[in-house]
């Protein structure tokens, strides 16, 4: 065990030291050429670690670190910081995003919280800066690191939008292990959002598409003209199709004229669809205002 006055220089066991995943990807071509180097001049800048329960946690120098292991040392020159509350809870970040039994609302939260502690600790890139010149680590970095490809670390880190009340609802549930529904739910305003968990979590809807269908239609804007409404109110929805009451209008007598033709009978009964017959069935002009009134409904 050693004691900390605040920052050392030291020659630590390369055993000792504990990697919390890499934070970046290595490359082979650069590990030789340091370990190249080392055998000529020697390490020029030490490795950068905290020390925490006995142990090393790599901050920086990845590929210094591998160059040594390459040249088979023991011991490797680093700078030694005391561990503090932001490393703490980056190395539990780490650990728990290693855990399978994480859900996707958890997942985002711990992917957000380790970005944002990356960046404390000037590890990360932030958005608009040269992030590769600065040599810091990316989103494609960190996507790497967990075995995803980027799109999908952008699903996963993309359900962290979803309303913060949302997030609290349905984080313990079943509803939370599916990722692109809840992909899906995080791309919603927020009242579509809230209800979609509240129906959930009332039990008013079993299944997440369930709840999502009434959601969007409980909120789905009215295109109904007065007209169209007036005529659903009118009809509405008969036992069966073939029941409706004859109005004597001008369309009435029409349809009647035809219909009682000995010609247009003849006409109907020889009429095909294909191979098959059209039955001649008395033309109503009431069943037809239905038909359109409840296409229209649909339509709309």
């Amino acid at each position: 065990m050693i004691h900390l006055t605040k920052i050392e220089n030291i020659e630590i066991p390369i055993d000792n030291i504990k990697i919390n995943r890499r934070m970046r990807r290595t490359d082979e071509d650069r590990i030789q050429d340091l370990s190249q180097s080392i055998l000529n001049v020697g390490l020029l800048h030490p490795i950068s670690v905290a020390y925490k329960n006995d142990n090393y946690i790599l901050l920086s120098g990845l590929h210094r670190l591998e160059a040594f292991k390459i040249l088979g040392r023991s011991n490797i020159p680093a700078t030694v910081r005391e561990s503090n509350e932001h490393i703490d809870q980056l190395i539990e970040v780490e650990e728990n995003l290693v855990r399978s039994e994480l859900n996707a609302i958890q997942t985002a939260e711990h992917i957000i919280k380790r970005e944002e502690l990356l960046i404390t600790l000037g590890k990360k890139a932030v958005v608009g800066n040269n992030q590769y010149s600065e040599d810091k680590i990316t989103n494609e970095d960190l996507a790497r690191q967990m075995g995803y490809t980027k799109r999908t670390y952008q699903y996963k880190r993309s359900v962290a939008n979803l309303n913060p009340e949302v997030k609290d609802l349905l984080s313990e549930t079943k509803f939370a292990d599916n990722l692109m529904d809840m992909v899906k739910l995080q791309k919603e305003p927020d009242h579509i959002q809230l209800e979609v968990a509240n129906l959930l979590m009332c039990g008013t809807a079993r299944t997440f598409r369930r709840a999502f269908v009434m959601a969007q239609m409980k909120f789905k804007q009215n295109l109904w003209t007065d007209d169209v409404k007036d005529k659903k109110e009118k009809i509405g929805i008969p036992k069966s199709i073939m029941k409706f009451e004859r109005e004597n209008t001008e369309l009435t007598k029409i349809c009647s004229l035809v219909s009682d033709s000995e010609k247009t009978k003849v006409i109907k009964r020889n009429a095909q669809f294909g191979t098959n017959p059209i039955h001649n069935y008395q033309t109503n002009p009431e069943m037809s205002r239905f038909i359109f009134v409840r296409h229209t409904s649909i339509l709309l």
